[in-house]
């Protein structure tokens, strides 16, 4: 699978998606720790915190996949394109003395959607296009204030939308099962937080009960 440079353009649908996996568990025992009862059910758990993991990964590589392929479509493209626009002119019309700044970072993100569905990339060109993207973040963090005020407004809030649901749509022609895999998917970070939960909970000392 090719390389995306577009994960830095936040949809609702590719925010969720993005959601962070849980961080793997601790599963060597401390060194020098008497062994007790309660470590049988700790190793249990790590193995099936382990094949969750296996699980999780798997769901995320087939929503990744689709995520792609839809992004190589010219309707998401364009729907893209015209998120992007809106977006930009909204920042123009909140805060004009920024005209500079705002017009570079529309004018990257617009040259950042085109590269992004081209199959192959010479290595020097991927140097390029990595460095406008560390550009566009660095000015999108910069006008983080506006952009926020601008992502508020009517216009860019449909753009964004009509968006979100033309990539659903090509998504679900890619994967007809995305939305059950994405349930899937949140239900399973759910419980492996939850195992892992437990397993960093503090155990009551013996004899502290009352």
């Amino acid at each position: 699978m090719k390389k995306s440079f577009l994960t830095f353009i936040t949809l609702s649908l590719t925010a969720a998606l993005a959601a962070t996996t849980p961080p793997p568990a601790e599963t060597s025992p401390q060194q020098g720790a008497p062994a007790t009862s309660e470590q049988p059910q700790a190793s249990e758990q790590n193995n099936e915190v382990q094949a969750l993991m296996t699980e999780l990964q798997e769901l995320s590589e087939r929503i990744q996949v689709a995520q792609q392929r839809a992004r190589e479509s010219e309707a998401v493209q364009s729907a893209l394109e015209d998120y992007a626009r809106s977006l930009e002119e909204q920042m123009l019309e909140l805060e004009p003395e920024q005209e500079d700044a705002i017009k570079r970072k529309g004018a990257l993100m617009m040259e950042i959607i085109r590269i992004d569905n081209a199959e192959e990339l010479a290595p020097e060109e991927q140097q390029e296009i990595q460095q406008k993207v560390q550009e566009h973040q660095q000015l999108s963090t910069e006008l983080a204030t506006l952009e926020a005020q601008a992502l508020q407004t009517e216009t860019v809030q449909e753009k964004q939308e009509s968006a979100r649901q033309i990539q659903i749509k090509k998504m679900q022609e890619v994967e007809p099962e995305l939305m059950q895999i994405v349930r899937q998917r949140s239900k399973l970070i759910e419980r492996i937080q939850g195992l892992q939960g437990q397993q960093q909970s503090p155990r009551a000392a013996p004899g502290t009960d009352s």
